[in-house]
C-alpha cells in the first residue's frame, strides 16, 4: 500500500499490551512497514516494554504536555496516535488540526463528543434527550426521606474506570459514600446482565458495527472474562446511540444492562478503546486494520465478527533489567 513508514503511537499504554500486539499484527497483515511506539507518563508500564520503543512524556494536566507528544511524533514520523485514557481524550481533541500540520492523525472524536461523555451528568441528559434509555436520576432529598427503594447506583460525574462508583444498599451506606464521592450522582439500579457494545465509527462518522461482550466477570473496572455475542437488539441500540454522537471518530465503547422487561438500558459511553476491545478484535472486528485502512483511503467494507468467543484475562509478567 505505502512504502513510507506507517508508524503508530499509542499514548497512556499502561497494561495494554494486547492493543500493542493487535495493532502489530495489523501493520503486518496488511504488509506495511511501521512500528508501534508507546508513551507513558511512567517507564513502569507492562505496554511501555512490550512496543518497538517507550517515550517517556509529561502528564496530560501538565503544560508541556502537547509541545513534547507534538515533538515525539515529528522526531518518530507518527502517522496515528491513539489516546487510551479519558483525560487525554479533550486536550487532543482541541489539538487535531494542529497535529494534521506534521502529517500525524489523532484518532478522537470531536470536542463535543469528549465533553458529552466525560460528564456523566451530560451523557444522562443526552440520552434523556434522545430517546435512549437509561437508569432515572434520584433526588438526594427523596433518597434520604425514605422515599426511594434500595439498591441505587452511586459514582462521580467525572469518574473513568468505574472508580467510585458502587451499589448502595441502604440508607445508612448512603449517607456515608454520597459526601466521599467526587460529583456525586445517585441513579436508578439496574439489576441485569451488564454488555459493553464496542461501536466502531469510520471516518465519515458513520457507526459501521456494533460488538456486544458480556461482561461475564470484571477486576478493577475492566472485563476479566467475557464472550462476545450476535443480539440483534443490543447491537441496533448501540448503533442507535452511536449516531446520536455526532462527530464520534473509531471506536466508541457503549454499556448497558438489560432490565426485565428486556430493554437495553445505557448508562455509559466512553469515546476510545475499551480495556475489553481486544476480545471484539479477536472475534474479527479488526478495529486496528480498519482504522488504518482508512487512514490510507482504502476503507474495508466487511465488517463482521464471531460470536461465541471468549476471553479469559490472567497476570502475566514483562521483565526490564534496569
Amino acid at each position: 500500500m505505502t512504502k513510507t513508514p506507517f508508524n503508530i503511537l499509542l499514548t497512556s499504554g499502561g497494561r495494554r499490551v494486547a492493543l500493542v500486539k493487535q495493532f502489530e499484527r495489523a501493520l503486518a497483515e496488511l504488509r506495511l512497514p511501521g512500528l508501534v511506539f508507546v508513551a507513558d507518563a511512567s517507564i513502569h508500564s507492562a505496554a511501555f516494554h512490550a512496543a518497538h520503543k517507550g517515550f517517556v512524556v509529561p502528564r496530560v494536566t501538565d503544560s508541556t504536555y502537547l509541545p513534547a507528544l507534538k515533538k515525539l511524533c515529528a522526531q518518530q514520523s507518527i502517522r496515528l496516535v491513539v489516546p487510551l485514557i479519558d483525560t487525554e481524550l479533550s486536550v487532543l481533541a482541541e489539538a487535531k488540526k494542529e497535529f494534521e500540520t506534521i502529517g500525524t492523525t489523532l484518532l478522537v472524536s470531536a470536542p463535543e463528543v469528549i465533553a458529552l461523555t466525560r460528564d456523566k451528568k451530560l451523557t444522562y441528559d443526552h440520552f434523556v434527550s434522545n430517546n435512549i434509555p437509561t437508569p432515572a436520576l434520584l433526588n438526594t432529598d427523596k433518597i434520604l426521606s425514605g422515599a426511594v427503594e434500595f439498591p441505587i447506583f452511586l459514582k462521580p460525574a467525572n469518574g473513568s474506570r468505574s472508580q467510585g462508583s458502587r451499589v448502595i444498599n441502604d440508607l445508612k451506606e448512603f449517607q456515608y459514600w454520597y459526601p466521599r464521592t467526587p460529583n456525586p450522582l445517585a441513579l436508578e439500579y439496574i439489576d441485569g446482565k451488564e454488555y459493553t457494545i464496542d461501536v466502531f465509527v469510520t471516518k465519515e462518522g458513520k457507526p459501521a458495527i456494533a460488538v456486544p461482550r458480556w461482561r461475564q466477570e470484571v477486576r478493577d473496572g475492566e472485563i476479566s472474562k467475557g464472550v462476545t455475542l450476535k443480539d440483534n437488539l443490543l447491537m441496533e441500540s448501540a448503533i442507535k446511540v452511536a449516531q446520536s454522537f455526532r462527530g464520534a471518530r473509531g471506536v466508541l465503547t457503549t454499556q448497558c444492562r438489560v432490565n426485565a422487561k428486556g430493554i437495553p438500558v445505557y448508562f455509559e459511553v466512553n469515546a476510545r478503546f475499551g480495556g475489553g476491545a481486544p476480545l471484539s478484535i479477536q472475534a474479527g472486528a479488526d478495529f486496528p486494520k480498519w482504522i488504518i485502512q482508512e487512514e490510507l483511503n482504502v476503507p474495508t467494507t466487511e465488517f463482521d465478527f464471531q460470536a461465541g468467543v471468549r476471553m479469559y484475562r490472567y497476570d502475566d509478567a514483562i521483565w526490564v533489567q534496569e
